[in-house]
């Protein structure tokens, strides 16, 4: 890819597949701007029987804010017997969109258990920001919902948040 914008100025944008297979693939990605300066990247996606996810990183000495930025995702789903489990992670250190000298990680963890009559699901997030002050916040939700007959259902719900600041 080959242009220019405001935040980049000229750019170079090219995308190598080092992985091609009915399971996998990957992307090396080789970034060339006039602002911003060299970025360098991965992509690397897998689907099996009973799994898949993407892991994503790119690294860029950006010119403009005089800082090493790096940006990062992993996503990963799977069956575990009857149990759907899916894991998430996005990293952030040093983003001209976001702030200048900041990082930030967010996780999420989601179990889920489909029966007959019964669903049941918990949910725990994680934010730990550290823009200007450092934030941290944990959140968890565990539901459950028990069929009982054809009109009538029992739903239980217990939520949880913690907050801290620095």
């Amino acid at each position: 890819q080959v242009g220019s914008s405001v935040e980049e100025g000229q750019f170079i944008k090219t995308s190598f597949a080092y992985m091609g297979t009915q399971s996998q693939s990957g992307f090396l990605t080789l970034d060339l701007m006039s602002k911003k300066g060299f970025g360098q990247g991965l992509r690397h996606s897998y689907q099996f029987t009973n799994a898949s996810g993407e892991l994503s990183l790119y690294r860029l000495n950006d010119r403009t804010i005089d800082q090493n930025t790096l940006t990062g995702r992993f996503a990963h789903s799977q069956r575990l017997g009857t149990v759907q489990a899916s894991i998430s992670s996005d990293f952030r250190s040093n983003s001209y969109l976001y702030a200048p000298e900041s990082k930030s990680v967010s996780n999420r963890l989601t179990l889920t258990r489909d029966r007959d009559a019964a669903r049941t699901s918990l949910a725990l997030n994680q934010l730990i920001d550290n823009t200007f002050t450092r934030t941290s916040r944990l959140t968890g939700s565990l539901k459950h919902r028990q069929t009982l007959d054809a009109d009538s259902y029992l739903d239980a719900a217990f939520d949880y948040t913690g907050f801290d600041s620095q």
